[in-house]
């Protein structure tokens, strides 16, 4: 539902996908049980994922993103309902 509202012009060089993900609940050196999700990926050729994971964290209300196989992940087990629009918006500036 979320890449259906998020409308990406043809000509974007912005890759954004759907992808299965887990996260684990525990923390620490010993992270333990599994959760199945699914995340929103997003790659860009002319910005490294540094730059994007900088980029999230420095619009107004800070997005903090997990940098995997030098892509941005964005778990949607951590969004809530009523973020996905500022989610929205910060993704249509990057574009």
């Amino acid at each position: 539902l979320f890449l259906e509202r998020l409308k990406l012009p043809n000509k974007s060089a912005l890759k954004c996908e759907l992808r299965k993900t887990e996260s684990r609940t525990g923390g620490g050196a010993l992270p333990e049980l599994p959760i199945e999700s699914a995340a929103l990926v997003l790659s860009h050729p002319e910005w490294s994922a540094n730059d994007l994971q900088e980029w999230f964290r420095s619009q107004p209300v800070p997005i903090i993103v997990r940098v995997h196989e030098e892509q941005i992940w964005l778990d949607f087990r951590t969004i809530l309902p009523h973020d996905s629009d500022e989610l929205m918006s910060v993704i249509t500036r990057l574009i």
